[in-house]
């Protein structure tokens, strides 16, 4: 069943197997009462980071080095970047690699990674531009992905939702997961139509929750890594 079908089906698939889906609903609403205040106020710092350029630059940075990472590998680089000033002084792909490949914070793909950001300072400026276009999230992320090398439509929606923008969604493992448990028959997306087919679903998984969607976002991340994390 495509993604785009499930959308007209999925309540009655949710109720067809109703005592489970009632014991995980009061789960979640029970962790998002729990959790709420933590979650927002993470919210809130990503919009602080996305209202200063050097701050965006380095979580851009981080966005990069996540995939097939550990989060907190990829926070240790960010830090590390920060330390030696790379949004003010570019460092050779070379140097970052050394960076990247070290065991404290190993990041997987540490050579392309490396190559990746040693690029970022030449495009900076047109993601900064993008990113406060007065135009759909949606569109925004598109022209990221097409911009930032190595950045698929997942990447670009853990940036743009770490830099304060909302009606975003970043579906990774853990969000597929959980949709999964609730009778949605989903799949990690493997292109950017799958993606945005499965962030409707996941929209309107968060509708029928009452949970705005960023926010659910963090909690159902939060739920498999007992974190909310960047």
């Amino acid at each position: 069943m495509s993604c785009c079908s499930a959308i007209g089906n999925s309540d009655a698939q949710l109720q067809q197997d109703h005592l489970p889906f009632l014991s995980l609903r009061r789960l979640l609403e029970t962790a998002y009462a729990e959790r709420r205040s933590c979650i927002r106020s993470r919210l809130e710092e990503f919009a602080l980071v996305g209202t200063e350029p050097e701050s965006t630059f380095y979580e851009l940075c981080y966005c990069l080095c996540t995939p097939g990472t550990k989060a907190r590998h990829a926070i240790a680089v960010m830090t590390e970047l920060r330390q030696r000033c790379f949004y003010h002084r570019p460092i050779p792909a070379a140097q970052l690699e050394a960076i990247l490949r070290m065991p404290s914070h190993y990041i997987r793909f540490h050579r392309t990674k490396a190559r990746r950001l040693a690029k970022l300072h030449s495009i900076f400026p047109t993601v900064w531009q993008i990113l406060y276009r007065d135009t759909p999230a949606s569109e925004r992320r598109r022209c990221l992905v097409d911009l930032v090398e190595g950045l698929g439509m997942k990447e670009a929606s853990h940036f743009l939702r770490n830099t304060g923008v909302r009606v975003i969604a970043v579906l990774d493992r853990h969000v597929i997961f959980w949709m999964q448990q609730f009778g949605f028959p989903v799949r990690l997306p493997r292109n950017a139509t799958e993606y945005e087919q499965t962030e409707a679903l996941f929209f309107r998984f968060a509708e029928q929750l009452a949970i705005l969607p960023e926010e659910l976002d963090l909690l159902l991340w939060s739920l498999s890594t007992g974190e909310v994390l960047r």
